[in-house]
């Protein structure tokens, strides 16, 4: 929550005027992130004056993080997508493979057919496996929920 990263676009956020090092060696220095026990609220606190002013950056650093958790959870569900495709493509590429040494060749053995369509089954299988997986990484989520803004 006080990465750097978040504590620039806090800054933006903010309205504060200084350049990002100066921006971010202030917000450093008067914000706490605090852990609640037991839950998965983090409480942030902001020691400035004025109040308002305090108010301003707690509330800019809570959606900066919270804009941040869910960028990174889009990259994250785009990465594994991509994982799922490769997966299918490298299975589908073997498979053709396969069909293409035994169109040249002709099956060595009697049972050959059964290993190509043993081949074609696993793929469908797999198919719909990475559905179910797919189907979970398109359920939106909001990974950081604000529950209470500074008052």
């Amino acid at each position: 929550m006080l990465s750097a990263e978040t504590l620039r676009v806090a800054a933006k956020k903010a309205g504060l005027k200084m350049s990002d090092d100066d921006n971010i060696t202030l917000l450093k220095k008067i914000t706490t992130a605090t852990l609640r026990k037991g839950t998965d609220f983090i409480d942030i606190t902001v020691k400035h004056t004025p109040a308002e002013e305090a108010i301003r950056i707690a509330n800019a650093i809570a959606e900066a993080g919270a804009e941040r958790k869910a960028q990174s959870e889009k990259n994250r569900t785009k990465r594994a997508f991509e994982a799922l495709d490769e997966e299918l493509t490298t299975q589908q590429e073997k498979i053709t493979a396969l069909q293409s040494l035994i169109n040249q060749n002709g099956p060595p053995c009697s049972h050959e057919n059964e290993t190509l369509e043993k081949e074609t089954a696993f793929l469908s299988e797999m198919k719909t496996k990475q559905q179910e997986t797919r189907d979970f990484l398109k359920t939106p989520r909001i990974p950081i929920t604000i529950h209470q803004r500074a008052q």
